[in-house]
């Protein structure tokens, strides 16, 4: 439940008044993407296998899945 309420947060701060889409991908991982305004996004891949970090979304490398949406934005570590 505390993540329902984080997105929701998040959502709202992000100007997105809607639900998520949302989708399954595969077998217990599913997205979920709200729309936000301006150049805000949200985008949550929610992994049903515990506090465990998954090694593939969608049958690629989940690290490089999350780290493909952060770096389209800028901020203090996109020159790192």
């Amino acid at each position: 439940q505390s993540l329902a309420i984080a997105s929701a947060a998040w959502a709202e701060t992000n100007g997105s008044g809607a639900d998520p889409v949302e989708a399954e991908l595969d077998v217990g991982v599913i997205r979920q993407e709200y729309t936000c305004e301006g150049d805000a996004a949200l985008v949550i891949y929610i992994h049903k296998a515990g506090h465990s970090w998954p090694s593939e979304i969608i049958g690629l490398p989940a690290d490089e899945v999350i780290w493909d949406f952060v770096r389209q934005y800028e901020g203090p570590l996109a020159a790192a």
